[in-house]
């Protein structure tokens, strides 16, 4: 591991803030000080300087302890969890033609998963000094070789792009990302996340007067400097021109993306699949297609994931976010042919203590086993782990049982509301605690289905988690589908709703997730939000990927049940929808509060104490 500023390695001992920094993740601070009066980060400088002056250094604190987990998780069970490389470096410009001169700072954290070498950031390119901060993964739009490191295939790219625009470039690259690009020729910065939002980018603004201002872009701020935060639209990219020192501002390029637009056939009745000895052609092929491209989507998010990190030969590169239901089965058993197997694979299987939940259970079921974790979903996801250790003999699956006790829950909640927002409702906080919990990682395993013994102090090594997030998007997999489909005209009905909820994957809540799974140092990837996997799905006629005239269990999602099937999967391809929240029962665990509901976001203690510790106003966390 190494901690570099500006240049400089860092011993353990001079780390202060930067000990802090996460596992993963970038920052970025633009400040303009009028010329003659700037100062070392944190020097309270005369006059109505000084607030600007103490806010910046507030943020700047802000992004590296965002951007940390070891003060939070430290050493468990003998895994390190901090970052493999962590880099503050700044650059300064001075015009000849303004009264102000631009700091620039960025920042950035680095969870080594591809490549021989560790690449350091931020990247520089050697013949014109520009800089490229780069959290993401291009799976394809990009030539990278499988052993080379995608961000700089990224920054190759940016530099040799000719007469291409930086939005044309990055309209080419599939994957999860947001980067920061300074480009010291055209004295640009550019910043922004992918089209569906995979990766966290937040951002704040400050402007006091022309000759002091601050712009900042961040995976996530700690503190009250979340609150005064706000998500980077997915739609457009972000530049600011720093020719123009004295009016700094952020412009918005759209990107250009061609919208996904569903086939919007109408089935005719006899259309419709039936259930016979014999499937229709037209489902079989449907399947095939769709087998072809989430095969090609799984295979790229579980291979060349670097192994210099692992501590025995046999350790899981890959887990599975795993509720035992449908979607998640299915990438399982795809991540399996996949993956050599002299890898494990860890099926992540979160249970919370809700004495509510677990009453209300008991009153309606008198033959409720007394185990309080034995959740839906856990139960759901014993059967499944079974189901897959039948079909896959020779294959290590580690059937991972986080539980969550009340009291840890209490512990870290403050926390999780911290990292979710701006998403503040109770239910994104029965979510977030979910996938808090389950990306930790921490808890007991079973290895044999014939045997009930099971192995305490475990922690994942896994650094890619597979989720299943989109099969119900793209699927009709949602009662509001069902719904749709229940009256006026059904099958446009349904498309309709499909294509609003297609529409609202960039906006929804793809990077309250990557801020939680993040925080511990994971990396979660989405096979069903692959481009290829989208564009073949929107592609099909309805009918073919779900009938919500078929009970549950059947109609909805019907391609992909078929699938499950027809790779084996007969038991968990006609398992019934559940929500995460009432799965693993993360859901009202303190009241009975609506999902709806706003959460109050409040300074708790440990924020208090580090502003009295610092010296820095509490309103100087809420600014914009």
């Amino acid at each position: 591991r190494e901690t570099v500023v500006d240049g400089e390695k860092l011993t353990s001992s001079s780390l202060d803030i930067i000990d802090f920094l996460e596992d993963k993740g970038i920052g970025l601070t633009i400040k303009t000080i009028p010329r003659g009066r700037s100062g070392s980060a944190g020097l309270i400088i005369h006059g109505d300087s000084s607030s600007m002056i103490e806010a910046t250094t507030v943020i700047e604190q802000s992004i590296l302890r965002a951007i940390s987990t070891r003060g939070v998780c430290g050493l468990l069970f003998g895994n390190d969890t901090g970052p493999d490389f962590q880099a503050q470096t700044t650059h300064h410009i001075s015009a000849d033609s303004a009264d102000v001169d631009i700091e620039i700072n960025f920042f950035a954290s680095v969870l080594h998963l591809r490549g021989v070498t560790l690449t350091q950031q931020p990247i520089r390119a050697a013949d014109t000094g520009s800089l490229l901060l780069w959290n993401g993964e291009v799976f394809e739009g990009l030539a990278v070789a499988d052993l080379e490191n995608d961000g700089q295939a990224v920054l190759k790219a940016l530099e040799n792009r000719a007469n291409q625009t930086v939005p044309k470039i990055f309209l080419s690259i599939e994957g999860p990302y947001a980067f920061v690009y300074y480009d010291a020729v055209l004295n640009e910065i550019w910043f922004g996340r992918d089209p569906l939002g995979r990766r966290s980018l937040m951002r704040l603004e400050r402007k006091d007067d022309p000759h002091r201002s601050l712009i900042s872009v961040a995976s996530h701020y700690e503190g009250r400097a979340a609150l005064g935060s706000s998500e980077l639209t997915t739609d457009s990219l972000l530049y600011v021109d720093l020719n123009n020192a004295e009016n700094l501002s952020v412009l918005q390029v759209a990107r250009g993306s061609p919208p996904i637009v569903l086939n919007r056939q109408i089935p005719l009745e006899s259309d419709r699949v039936s259930f016979s000895s014999t499937w229709p052609s037209t489902l079989t092929n449907a399947s095939s297609r769709l087998r072809d491209s989430l095969n090609n989507a799984v295979r790229r998010r579980v291979l060349h994931i670097s192994t210099l990190y692992r501590t025995h030969a046999d350790d899981p590169n890959v887990a599975i976010l795993f509720s035992g239901g449908l979607d998640c089965t299915t990438l399982a058993l795809m991540a399996h042919l996949q993956i050599p197997l002299t890898e494990s694979i860890d099926l992540i299987n979160v249970a919370f203590e809700n004495k509510r939940a677990a009453s209300n259970s008991k009153r309606h079921d008198k033959t409720v086993t007394p185990d309080i974790f034995s959740v839906p979903d856990r139960r759901t996801g014993e059967e499944s782990w079974k189901e897959l250790c039948e079909l896959t003999p020779g294959r290590i699956w580690r059937f991972v049982k986080v539980d969550v006790w009340m009291a840890d829950y209490l512990q870290y909640k403050d926390q999780i509301i911290e990292l979710m927002w701006p998403n503040d409702t109770v239910m994104d906080l029965s979510i977030a605690a979910a996938l808090f919990f389950a990306a930790r990682g921490m808890g007991s395993y079973r290895m044999d289905p014939n045997s009930d013994e099971i192995t305490q102090s475990y922690r994942t090594p896994a650094r890619v988690f597979l989720s299943g997030l989109g099969a119900d998007e793209l699927l009709g997999g949602y009662s509001r589908h069902r719904a749709a489909f229940s009256s006026g005209t059904p099958w446009m009905n349904l498309i309709e709703e499909l294509q609003l909820d297609i529409n609202r994957i960039p906006t929804r809540n793809l990077g309250r997730d990557d801020r939680i799974i993040a925080h511990h140092g994971r990396e979660v990837r989405y096979p069903f939000l692959d481009r290829d996997v989208i564009e073949t799905l929107a592609g099909l006629p309805v009918h073919l990927k779900c009938d919500l005239g078929l009970e549950k269990g059947t109609g909805d999602k019907l391609l992909l049940r078929f699938l499950a099937s027809d790779l084996g999967l007969r038991r968990a391809s006609k398992l019934v929808k559940r929500a995460i929240q009432f799965g693993a029962r993360s859901a009202k665990l303190e009241g009975v509060e609506k999902g709806t509901a706003e959460l109050r976001p409040t300074m708790n203690n440990r924020e208090k104490n580090k502003a009295q510790e610092n010296d820095i106003p509490h309103q100087l966390y809420a600014f914009v």
